[in-house]
């Protein structure tokens, strides 16, 4: 391994990990972040557990802990899914909806805007290629439908 490379999915890590400065229990949590922005962007159809754990690369039961607390909080609504008697939709709220406009993430969107436009395109292209490897390397390639939304 390049001792570069390494650097660079530190520092990756490191932007990450900063851009959540609230970390306080009531403050909405990194992976609650997460579920909020897929619900953002997902169709009612990919809005169940399932589709959420498996977008995140994460069991059930940290996701459907994590939808609680945000349905407690009145960010998210849950329904039955009319196309199967067990699984539930999972839905934005008005209140989830106005939240995302504090998003963290939203930091570096604007420290990545401010790139010159060459930087930002090289950018975006060297993080889909290394999510799409990942998701060969996975053999999942369901979620790349969400990575170009």
């Amino acid at each position: 391994m390049i001792k570069k490379d390494v650097a660079a999915a530190i520092l990756m890590e490191k932007i990450v990990r900063d851009v959540y400065s609230n970390k306080g229990s009531r403050e909405v949590q990194p992976l609650q972040w997460s579920i909020l922005r897929y619900l953002d962007r997902a169709s009612a159809k990919s809005s169940d557990l399932t589709s959420i754990a498996r977008f995140l690369g994460l069991t059930l039961s940290p996701i459907s802990r994590a939808v609680q607390t945000l349905e407690k909080r009145g960010f998210v609504t849950k329904r039955p899914d009319p196309q199967s008697g067990r699984a539930v939709v999972i839905s934005l709220s008005d209140e989830g909806q106005a939240i995302l406009e504090a998003d963290p993430i939203l930091k570096i969107a604007g420290k990545i805007n401010a790139l010159p436009e060459a930087e930002r395109e090289q950018f975006r292209t060297a993080l889909r290629s290394l999510w799409l490897l990942e998701q060969i390397e996975d053999g999942d390639a369901d979620g790349a439908d969400l990575a170009h939304r």
